[in-house]
């Protein structure tokens, strides 16, 4: 897994942990020109973050140093064992 830091909506502060992180890249239309956007997907065990990730939980990526995201389009993983979603950057 690679390293994250994790801060729940009620938290004071980040918690380190590990997570599975796919940085994907996919080409997007805009007007007859193509662009390389940069979808990032999280996967998070639901023992290391039992509530479900909101909109109001901040993440940061081991990769991406300097850069606070949000977890949208929350959903479990077939498993049931995962929490998965997209990020979306934000100001910290």
């Amino acid at each position: 897994g690679d390293s994250i830091a994790y801060k729940a909506a009620a938290a004071s502060a980040f918690t380190a942990m590990h997570a599975y992180v796919d940085y994907r890249d996919m080409a997007r239309s805009f007007d007859g020109a193509q662009a390389i956007e940069q979808d990032i997907g999280v996967q998070l065990l639901k023992s290391d973050v039992p509530q479900k990730p909101s909109g109001a939980c901040r993440i940061t990526l081991g990769k991406l140093a300097g850069l606070t995201f949000k977890p949208v389009n929350v959903r479990s993983d077939t498993s049931g064992n995962y929490w998965e979603f997209e990020v979306v950057k934000v100001n910290a």
